[in-house]
């Protein structure tokens, strides 16, 4: 299991939660099994509840919330437990539990620092009053059904980049997963689930950063899920001489691989600082095999880890930019070479 953790400052946690609200809305290798019901606030009658271990825990050999949610992962590692982002640093409760119901423990654990438990079926959801539509957002309606039978595993530490998590996701799930620009630097809540359905793993990632339900949609095939703000309802197709390709460039576009951005990272390795466009047009060159290049304007746009696994070409053109959150760029296949610019 991939686990990344990471404590960012307080202030630093606050401007996010702002920015956030706002918008307003590691791993193990994925196994085979169906599961593409709607998860509402509270448990729905279509989703399965875990059978969840006991729980015993003793709160005070920990400092935090945070710490102690990972704690209680790394010794019931098949329970699940999401806590919403800006949590994390709240003292630990002085409590104790002994072979506890998991879900009314975990409600006692959290009750002292005045925080709720939504029963989800497959992991519980910790969170203020006042939050619960967080708990609404449901990825399963729009989800392919290939990729909604997948399933896995998955721990992150609190402060993660959702791209970030979304690039483990792609992994776990062996499909590509991203959101824009206007929705991914936010950061995510500590949590882990245990051999839960892609629906309800991206929805835990969203919902413990905080992204409301009507703030984003969601568009999948059964190549990759993008997640994207609301508010960039730009063209699907972004290639700006779709009426002129030639035969090889139709030709090009059409065919499929696999792009890593920024080549560098491996899979198991975070993006810390985001790159600029410009910084990728040689690695991805090299991996689409033509030369690449952007117009000065473009040149300092930001370009977030991500994996895009088994596409076709005009698919990652797409996405790259889609990424972007403005709806005069696309991207043309020109001589021997693709130009991302504006219209």
């Amino acid at each position: 299991m991939l686990v990344k953790t990471y404590d960012p400052l307080g202030g630093v946690v606050g401007m996010m939660l702002i920015i956030v609200g706002t918008l307003g809305g590691c791993a193990t290798t994925p196994s085979n099994g169906a599961d593409t019901a709607k998860t509402e606030g509270a448990t729905s009658p279509a989703v399965r509840s875990r059978n969840y271990p006991p729980l015993t825990v003793n709160a005070r050999d920990y400092e935090t919330l945070g710490q102690l949610v990972r704690g209680l992962g790394e010794s019931e590692p098949s329970g699940g437990i999401v806590l919403l982002s800006g949590l994390e640093e709240r003292p630990a409760p002085p409590l104790s539990l002994t072979r506890s119901d998991y879900r009314s423990g975990l409600e006692r654990l959290v009750a002292p620092l005045g925080l709720r438990v939504l029963d989800k079926g497959t992991y519980q959801f910790v969170l203020p009053p006042g939050y619960e539509a967080l708990a609404e957002l449901s990825v399963a309606p729009q989800l392919h059904p290939e990729i909604a039978k997948r399933r896995a595993s998955l721990a992150l530490g609190s402060g993660t980049d959702l791209f970030n998590a979304l690039a483990v996701l792609t992994t776990i799930l062996d499909v590509t997963v991203l959101a824009d620009n206007a929705i991914a630097d936010v950061w995510c809540g500590e949590l882990f689930l245990h051999d839960v359905p892609a629906a309800q793993l991206l929805d835990a990632v969203l919902q413990s950063a905080r992204v409301l339900p009507d703030a984003v949609a969601i568009e999948c095939t059964a190549d990759y899920v993008f997640v994207r703000s609301t508010a960039n309802s730009g063209a699907h197709d972004r290639c700006l001489n779709r009426a002129g390709l030639t035969p090889d460039a139709a030709a090009l576009l059409a065919r499929r691989l696999s792009v890593r951005l920024p080549a560098q990272l491996d899979t198991d390795e975070f993006q810390y600082e985001v790159a600029s466009l410009a910084s990728v047009l040689d690695t991805l060159s090299t991996q689409l095999g033509v030369a690449v290049d952007a117009e000065v304007a473009l040149r300092e746009f930001p370009v977030n880890r991500a994996f895009f696994k088994d596409m076709t070409v005009n698919d990652v053109l797409n996405l790259i930019v889609r990424q972007w959150p403005v709806s005069d760029v696309g991207f043309r296949v020109e001589k021997e070479r693709i130009v991302f610019a504006r219209q």
